[in-house]
């Protein structure tokens, strides 16, 4: 199917459609491209913030577990030096020992105890469990204690000397075991799961499944996995650094952080039905927009299509009825200018003043009558189009006294004296010099209209800030309206005999249009003494508005 525009379809529509499908396919993509960068942005931000939540909570977890070791361990030097346990050992009395431990641990957070005396075997303890477990472990290789695996738990186990007179009686070994009730606390105060991993021994508070030990040695790690289907954020710190120590070829000791990850891989899901939506949204209303659009269009094509054809109906009817005009003006003023020549001959041998005053009616009539016709004829011009100009060097004087002449006999009839001024020296200047004789002929013949006998009508020019200025001023009655109206087309007839008497309206309006052509412009003016005062000022140089056009 062609998508030239037909006689239907002057428009070409299809291929403006598939254009406008095109557009609103390709913003849809861009939407969706727009949401799925928007989720990457996103999702690592939140992969960012959920890391180093969890290296936080690992760090502080790491920094609870060691505080409470310290502790501990300072217990425990504080027992070592009690006098009550230093005199039992001393008497190798196990019940005075165990008496002993048991009265000095009361009320606090003891850990487990054990005493062995100067041999290494066990003497008393703070219970018959401390006794057994610690009884049989060995001694740590590190004077600041070691991690060691528990009762299956993971433990920090110490051995603090006891002297007396420079004389060993014995060792207090003592472990702090870290369970799940120390777990659950701080995690439940953190808002984070944690664990304690030993080798095969795995302490953990919150968390679906054991996580994995890391596969590095470094003191900070963090990682990712799948614990019993959920996802996890992990963050390991190392705990076997001074002052504990893990056993030399034994396992490191982690305290493990996790963030539950299931929460990002909602926001996922949600992100992407949202960015799914709005895809989908944004190609509905895309389409239904395109649609809006192609119907106003197609309307919008089809009045212009139709204004078109009518503006060059009416242009080729303007252009027949101009020529046709300007035949009849022709025809019009080849007969008038033969009777006003006639005339003229006739009042130059004349005798008789009344028949002089006669054919000074008649040769006036024949003046206003072409002056009429000109006129006629180039508001019809201008209607068409911009008016044309042919550029001559023009003398502002002289223009001034060819137009005075031509009126001469029409101010005579009116009694009206006719004079001219120009200032001195004006330059010569380019422009139409026909067209600005019509238009100080038409101001000018327009103030002869409007004074009586005895009144003046001054032509003048004169120079302005880069430009001439041309006009009349008189000592007649001034204009009876609005001056800012007298070059409309619309403007308030003056209601006076001479306008009544075939005058067409058209001077002023014909004079304005003159001056736009020059690029210039026109003004009036009532005159603060009386009278009134018309101009155009006409640009020195520069294009005009028609010439640009």
């Amino acid at each position: 199917m062609s998508d030239r525009p037909t006689r239907d379809d002057p428009t070409g529509l299809p291929q403006t459609a598939r254009v406008m499908a095109a557009v609103a396919a390709a913003g849809a993509l861009a939407l969706g491209a727009v949401g799925v960068v928007s989720w990457q942005r996103e999702r690592v931000r939140l992969d960012r913030e959920q890391e180093a939540r969890a290296e936080r909570a690992a760090a502080v977890a790491a920094a609870f577990t060691l505080r409470r070791v310290e502790r501990s361990r300072l217990f425990l030097r504080g027992l070592a030096q009690a006098r009550l346990l230093q005199e039992a050992l001393a008497q190798r009395n196990a019940a005075r020992v165990s008496a002993a431990v048991r009265r000095l641990a009361s009320g606090t957070e003891a850990p487990l105890i054990a005493v062995l005396d100067a041999a290494g075997r066990p003497l008393g303890g703070s219970n018959a469990l401390a006794l057994m477990s610690l009884g049989s472990l060995s001694p740590p290789r590190s004077s600041g204690g070691a991690w060691r695996a528990l009762l299956g738990q993971v433990a920090a186990v110490f051995d603090v000397p006891v002297t007396a007179a420079g004389r060993t009686l014995g060792t207090v070994r003592g472990a702090v075991r870290f369970g799940p009730a120390f777990l659950n606390e701080i995690s439940h105060d953190l808002g984070v799961p944690l664990a304690i991993l030993r080798g095969e021994i795995s302490v953990g508070a919150a968390f679906p499944a054991p996580p994995p030990l890391p596969g590095g040695q470094s003191d900070h790690l963090a990682g990712r996995t799948e614990l019993g289907g959920i996802p996890f954020d992990l963050a390991y710190v190392r705990l076997d650094r001074a002052p504990l120590e893990s056993d030399p070829g034994g396992p490191p000791t982690w305290i493990v952080a996790g963030i539950d990850r299931s929460g990002v891989a909602a926001a996922r899901r949600r992100f992407l039905w949202l960015t799914a939506g709005l895809g989908a949204g944004g190609l509905a209303l895309m389409l239904l927009v395109t649609g809006v659009l192609l119907r106003a269009a197609s309307t919008r094509e089809r009045r212009l299509v139709a204004q078109r054809d009518a503006a060059a109906a009416r242009s080729a009817g303007l252009s027949d009825r101009l020529e046709h005009l300007r035949a009849v003006v022709h025809d019009i003023k080849a007969p008038l200018t033969g009777v006003q020549l006639t005339a003229e001959q006739l009042r130059e041998t004349a005798e008789d003043e009344g028949t002089r005053r006669a054919l000074g009616r008649i040769i006036q009539t024949c003046e206003r009558l072409e002056l009429f016709l000109t006129n006629v004829l180039t508001a019809a011009r201008a209607e068409e189009g911009p008016i044309e100009l042919r550029r001559e060097v023009v003398l502002a004087h002289g223009m001034l006294e060819e137009v005075a002449e031509r009126l001469a006999i029409l101010s005579e009839t009116r009694g009206v004296r006719l004079a001219t001024r120009a200032d001195a020296p004006l330059p010569p200047f380019e422009a139409d010099a026909s067209l600005l004789e019509r238009a100080l002929a038409n101001l000018a013949a327009n103030a002869i209209a409007a004074c009586g006998e005895g009144d003046e009508v001054r032509l003048f020019a004169e120079r302005g800030d880069g430009e001439i200025v041309l006009g009349v001023e008189d000592t007649g009655p001034g204009f009876p309206f609005d001056p800012a109206q007298a070059f409309s087309r619309a403007r308030p007839r003056v209601k006076d005999a001479s306008l009544k008497a075939g005058s067409s309206g058209l001077g002023l309006y014909i004079v304005a249009r003159i001056a736009e052509a020059h690029g210039g412009r026109s003004e009036a003016e009532n005159r603060p003494g009386g009278g009134a005062r018309t101009a155009i000022r006409i640009p020195l140089a520069g294009p005009s508005r028609d010439e640009k056009g």
